[in-house]
């Protein structure tokens, strides 16, 4: 099992859903192929979905993408980290303002990015390119560069497609 992310262009609101009470109740939420149930159980991140509820959405469009293990995806965040200049635990510990932070401190399992973050971490994603391109090409060797690479450039793409539809937004499942 690993993560997935997938991102929705042009999503509205459905229907309103309690994550609490959401999964005992036994519901799945779906209204047909074109609705996606988006649950935020993760309050201390809840700046993320930019205001969002938890609830029902239809959606115009999606790409989706797998990271891969739930290991290799906190090794590339570290890594991202890394990249800043600083650990990824210094900034779950005091999570200012900057580059991918949005990203960083996010749990690695559930939750998305509303169409504000998503468009905030896609000009991330753009004006870091070159500094990451550079940084992967130091790794010991090409393929853990290239996985580095493709990994940033899978996310860049998932925040790019959200932005540019507007209220767009990205799930990580």
């Amino acid at each position: 099992m690993g993560l997935r992310v997938d991102s929705y262009g042009r999503v509205s609101l459905k229907r309103r859903v309690d994550p609490k009470t959401f999964f005992a109740s036994g519901g799945s939420g779906k209204l047909d192929e074109r609705t996606e149930v988006f649950l935020y159980p993760h309050e201390p991140h809840a700046r993320q979905r930019d205001g969002m509820p938890s609830g029902v959405y239809a959606w115009s469009d999606r790409e989706a993408f797998d990271v891969g293990s739930y290991h290799a995806y906190n090794l590339w965040r570290s890594l991202l980290a890394t990249l800043l200049g600083t650990t990824d635990r210094a900034i779950w510990k005091n999570p200012r303002p900057g580059p991918f932070v949005e990203i960083i401190n996010f749990a690695d399992n559930e939750g998305f990015f509303g169409p504000v973050t998503s468009g905030k971490l896609a000009a991330d994603f753009a004006a870091w390119r070159p500094r990451a391109e550079e940084f992967a090409a130091g790794f010991e060797g090409p393929r853990e560069g290239r996985w580095f690479m493709e990994t940033y450039d899978g996310f860049a793409k998932a925040f790019r497609h959200a932005a540019a539809h507007g209220e767009g937004v990205v799930q990580f499942h």
